[in-house]
């Protein structure tokens, strides 16, 4: 998985896309975008390898912060997308 996006002020919502490689066999299954332990945002299938974090909302009083992204599927909570090194969002 790969995500990049911008800096933005805190409390600014935005839409993050994250690249999946080898993802054909969870497409179109539902996913939900996890920041941390207690930000989980909807996520949308936007083709075979992408997805969309929708409306994603987080708060730092840092100067600057990264924060650690998993796709988990939604019917399955206990089940995350693997990825082979940590995926960040910058804020």
């Amino acid at each position: 998985m790969s995500a990049s996006t911008a800096p933005v002020s805190t409390g600014t919502s935005q839409d993050i896309t994250i690249t999946l490689k080898n993802a054909a066999f969870v497409k179109e299954m539902p996913l939900e975008c996890h920041f941390g332990t207690d930000r989980i945002f909807e996520a949308q299938w936007l083709n075979v390898s992408t997805v969309q974090c929708n409306n994603v909302l987080l708060y730092t009083s840092e100067k600057r912060h990264l924060f650690p992204v998993n796709l988990q599927l939604r019917e399955k909570p206990d089940r995350f997308i693997d990825s082979p090194q940590m995926m960040t969002g910058l804020l």
